[in-house]
């Protein structure tokens, strides 16, 4: 399954789980297309952290999707997104390309993922991303490295109060790849 650019970022859907609503009242394709131009706007606009020597984590998108998810108009999510811009940090460029026989060169550089990630969701989907670069046992301790030197996807997707939960949880629930993807 090879995705397009237009994949990554499609209008949000509700939740696949028997246990939540198939629709909520007050959707509209005005709110729908709203919070899906956001979503693309956010990921090309603005950095994961709102600081940079603090580092709390950017939740627009999440806030976003919420309002969105609880049938409110497109001109409050509009305007609460607006809100938040005020307080986030631009996107910050990669210090060099991200291949994959060099990813784990550059663990822990701001933004060097974007682009890298890009790719390899559109090549494998979130599901084989996802299990290749968080769970696979080459993506958290490779021979021959370090200690001090492994990959280590598990600790580094749970930390951060566990930010990177939450992104990926938003992405996979409402189906919008370019969310896991940060």
């Amino acid at each position: 399954m090879v995705l397009q650019d237009t994949d990554l970022f499609p209008a949000p859907s509700t939740s696949r789980s028997k246990l939540t609503p198939r629709s909520w009242p007050g959707i509209t394709p005005e709110s729908t297309a709203t919070l899906q131009r956001i979503i693309k706007d956010s990921h090309e606009k603005w950095h994961v952290f709102f600081m940079r020597d603090y580092r709390p984590h950017n939740h627009s998108i999440h806030y976003a999707l919420a309002l969105w998810a609880l049938g409110t108009d497109d001109e409050v999510i509009q305007a609460a997104y607006k809100h938040d811009c005020g307080m986030l940090l631009p996107r910050f460029k990669s210090p060099g390309t991200i291949t994959l026989s060099n990813w784990i060169d550059h663990l822990g550089d701001d933004d060097a993922y974007l682009d890298f990630f890009n790719d390899i969701v559109k090549k494998q989907g979130v599901n084989g991303a996802v299990q290749e670069y968080i769970f696979s046992e080459k993506a958290n301790f490779v021979a021959g490295r370090k200690e001090d030197q492994q990959p280590e996807m598990l600790n580094r997707f749970m930390d951060g109060i566990i930010h990177s939960l939450i992104q990926v949880g938003y992405g996979l629930e409402f189906n919008v790849p370019g969310l896991v993807i940060e």
